[in-house]
């Protein structure tokens, strides 16, 4: 591990239609292959078929479908005495944005649906309404059963919280 100081964290320009940090974060997850014009095109198309949809602010929507998706807590694996627990820790406002977005995508991209702006625009507004909801109908509520198990699991280890590094730990889990 490197001794020098940290390098300064990069923060991406905001996109120039919304003026919004955020949603440039969004539209370099959607990014593949380096085509950034057809990501912005798939995200502000998907903005507009939100507005058709609903009277609503798209962007209002976009930001509470990600507090929706973003998690609280996550469980790391620390190695204490030889014996490896499973420790629960409170997430980052970067990385529960990263964790939230990639799973926004991915469940949007196993929808049922012709294209992929379609997709988006449903996945956002069953995230926004609070409702998980994937492409099979066998697999309803992916999202609420990943919570459940992640919170079992710090339930479970929450007797652990004091091998954390600091102390300083809460239980805000509940939605």
């Amino acid at each position: 591990m490197s001794r020098r100081s940290k390098p300064e964290r990069r923060v991406p320009s905001p996109d120039p239609i919304y003026n919004n940090v955020d949603i440039s974060k969004f539209i370099n997850r959607i990014m593949r292959r380096g085509k950034k014009s057809l990501a912005e095109r798939i995200f502000y198309s998907t903005m507009e078929k939100i507005k058709e949809r609903t009277s609503d602010n798209a962007i209002e929507l976009f930001q509470k479908a990600l507090t929706n998706a973003t998690p609280l807590l996550e469980v790391k694996a620390r190695r204490i005495g030889g014996s490896t627990y499973q420790v629960p820790i409170e997430v980052k406002a970067d990385r529960g944005f990263a964790l939230a977005s990639s799973w926004l995508i991915t469940a949007a991209k196993s929808r049922g649906g012709k294209s992929f702006i379609d997709k988006l625009t449903n996945e956002l507004m069953t995230h926004q309404m609070g409702l998980v909801l994937l492409a099979k109908s066998v697999k309803i509520l992916t999202r609420w059963l990943k919570l459940t198990k992640l919170l079992l699991i710090t339930d479970i280890n929450i007797c652990f919280k004091n091998f954390k590094k600091d102390n300083l730990f809460g239980y805000p889990f509940l939605l």
